[in-house]
């Protein structure tokens, strides 16, 4: 007899393949279901902003760390990320949210601009030679253009700093300290042979934080530490707290102050719900082009 609507008692006991098929595709789905917000789900951190060796009121920023991608929010904005790493493409998208744009920078961009920087001050420097010897008006007035062009070089992405500039080294200071129930070992950062900075790191274990998750972390230091080397901050983009100054660390930072006690702190889980949407740059928000100047 085939299914009757009617008795449905008859269906089960006629169909049991069907009837176990139909459980087995709901197990699987729910369990599926439940996977992928497993994997979904971003491990949020929330720092707060030191200053003078205290915690800043209103001070405080997440870091939402996702599988491909992480977010920074800026300090007292814990709902929207500035600062957003997509592994990938090893790209840092900067969020400005009064202007609702957003710009993507990558290394390479910065090595080209970089070269066309150091390019154009060194066409400019042989130009000043070359009118230095004229005594007419015009080349008075040409001298006068090109040296206003040399004194904005520096805001051309250090267009007259040295190439391979060095980096951060980290120095282990033989001790630990505790936050938040979170062991670090200090270390002193030094920066172009001077201490910048005493960091603390962590474990990435003791955070919560798997090895993709860390292995994204570290990706997204060590980008923004070569992006800095290569000219980021002359370019007028504001760096996020959590930064390093080199790559040479292993662990997660916690903890790092400068000699007038100014830096960041680990509290703990950050307060925000919204982790997976501030991975993403607002759908309304437009892309702004960087430009280089004329180079």
């Amino acid at each position: 007899m085939g299914y009757n609507a009617r008795h449905p008692s008859t269906n089960r006991t006629n169909n049991p393949i069907g009837i176990s098929m139909i459980r087995t595709v709901l197990v699987l789905a729910i369990a599926a279901g439940l996977s992928a917000r497993a994997v979904a789900d971003p491990a949020r951190l929330e720092f707060a902003t030191i200053a003078d060796g205290r915690d800043v009121d209103g001070g405080r920023f997440a870091v939402v760390v996702g599988d491909a991608s992480l977010a920074v929010t800026s300090p007292g904005d814990l709902d929207r990320a500035a600062v957003v790493f997509r592994r990938d493409g090893g790209e840092v998208v900067f969020i400005d949210h009064a202007r609702h744009e957003y710009v993507v920078m990558t290394e390479a961009w910065l090595a080209d601009a970089a070269e066309r920087a150091r390019a154009a001050a060194e066409a400019t420097r042989r130009r000043l030679d070359q009118l230095r010897d004229s005594s007419s008006s015009s080349g008075g007035t040409s001298l006068d253009s090109a040296s206003a062009m040399m004194r904005m070089m520096p805001l051309m992405g250090g267009a007259a700093s040295a190439p391979g500039q060095s980096g951060a080294d980290y120095r282990p200071r033989g001790r630990q300290s505790e936050y938040n129930g979170l062991v670090c070992d200090q270390f002193d950062e030094i920066v172009d042979g001077r201490k910048a900075r005493v960091v603390c790191l962590s474990a990435a274990e003791a955070i919560g934080l798997d090895d993709e998750k860390t292995a994204l972390v570290e990706a997204f230091l060590a980008t923004l530490a070569r992006m800095r080397r290569a000219g980021l901050d002359e370019f007028g983009f504001k760096p996020p707290p959590l930064t390093m100054a080199g790559e040479t660390f292993e662990g997660i930072p916690i903890v790092a102050t400068d000699p007038d006690s100014n830096g960041y702190l680990l509290v703990g889980p950050a307060s925000d719900a919204n982790g997976n949407a501030l991975l993403e740059v607002p759908s309304n928000y437009l892309e702004a082009k960087i430009p280089l100047y004329g180079f």
